[in-house]
């Protein structure tokens, strides 16, 4: 649920859910608090899914240096596979997220940011 491909994905999910209401969009967010910086419209948009969402999973209550990363193992831990928007740089978290899932085995998909190709 961080801004960007995160809040896409989720409105995808909702508006799949129209026409297929066995969808479910499980939320799973860092902390407490995580939008707590962003802009009104932003915030708006995040509080607006988080109300839609099938369920929400807060991973830690409050802020920590790992609560990130303890985020984005707890999505790998709980996913048959992974979708990622991904550049292939080595550092940050979506690049230790699919480094993880490659080594739980787990099935990686990524899409390129720029050309949106599915890799």
């Amino acid at each position: 649920m961080a801004e960007g491909a995160d809040t896409w994905a989720a409105m995808v999910v909702l508006a799949l859910k129209k026409e297929n209401p066995a969808l479910k969009l499980h939320c799973v967010l860092p902390c407490e608090g995580q939008a707590d910086g962003w802009s009104a419209s932003a915030r708006e948009l995040y509080h607006s899914i988080l109300e839609q969402a099938d369920e929400v999973v807060y991973v830690n209550r409050e802020y920590s240096k790992g609560c990130m990363l303890e985020r984005n193992r707890y999505l790998v831990d709980h996913a048959a596979c992974l979708l990622a928007v991904y550049n292939g740089e080595w550092r940050g978290g979506t690049a230790m997220t699919v480094r993880y899932a490659r080594k739980l085995n787990r099935t990686v998909h990524i899409i390129d940011p720029v050309s949106c190709a599915v890799m």
